[in-house]
């Protein structure tokens, strides 16, 4: 299941330290029309009384045109002699901003986990020292863990992350936006009310990333 995830299609870019703002805060968006009743004939599709797709099989979807957010539009729909009519649609926007430390970014749940090695060692029934010896942790795992951002560990398996996906899949006629900024070791003065000095992470951060990962928050 967590192959699934798509931590590297999202709208954030690791190399800037941004999220594609245009693309974020679009407010136009294509709908999905189907037919939910059982026939199998032919269909005319009308959004505010203009045509959208004509005779088109009943059972197919239908992609709109782009829709203006928080605008009530209508759908009509011909089929077997019959029209349904719905007014009143509008497509609603939410929008949920992440902030906070490890627990907020998910740290401790990695989109993909560590894989442990099979190398064969003492266990700690016969010995309580392992952890003593030199590069132990070179052959201990196989693949280390990987994050949606691997500078601030921030998984998409965060607490915040799983509840802006409930959110979205309560309500099929909202939009969810989600934007996380939380961070391994962020502290509340070092990193929000000023860029982060040295930014948590792996191996080394160069300066042109902490002054790209500052721009968001001095922006707001």
């Amino acid at each position: 299941m967590r192959e699934l995830l798509p931590i590297n299609t999202t709208l954030w870019n690791n190399l800037t330290g941004q999220y594609d703002k245009a693309r974020l805060f679009d407010d136009t968006h294509e709908i999905i029309l189907r037919l939910t009743t059982a026939s199998a004939g032919r269909c005319d599709w009308y959004i505010n009384q203009t045509l959208v797709a004509k005779d088109v099989s009943c059972k197919h979807l239908v992609r709109s045109r782009p829709l203006q957010e928080n605008v009530e539009f209508s759908i009509r729909v011909e089929y077997d002699d019959q029209v349904v009519y719905l007014e009143h649609q509008r497509i609603s926007g939410n929008t949920i901003l992440a902030l906070g430390d490890s627990f907020a970014s998910g740290e401790g749940n990695p989109d993909h986990a560590a894989v442990l090695g099979n190398r064969p060692d003492r266990s700690s029934v016969v010995s309580r020292d392992w952890f003593l010896e030199p590069n132990y942790g070179n052959y201990r795992y196989r693949a280390s863990a990987q994050w949606w951002d691997e500078t601030c560990h921030r998984s998409f398996l965060s607490w915040q992350s799983l509840y802006t996906l409930g959110q979205a899949m309560s309500d099929p006629h909202q939009v969810v936006r989600f934007a996380s900024f939380a961070c391994s070791g962020a502290e509340l003065y070092d990193g929000f009310f000023r860029a982060q000095l040295n930014p948590p992470g792996f191996g080394s951060v160069t300066g042109v990333r902490n002054r790209a990962a500052a721009e968001p928050l001095q922006s707001h």
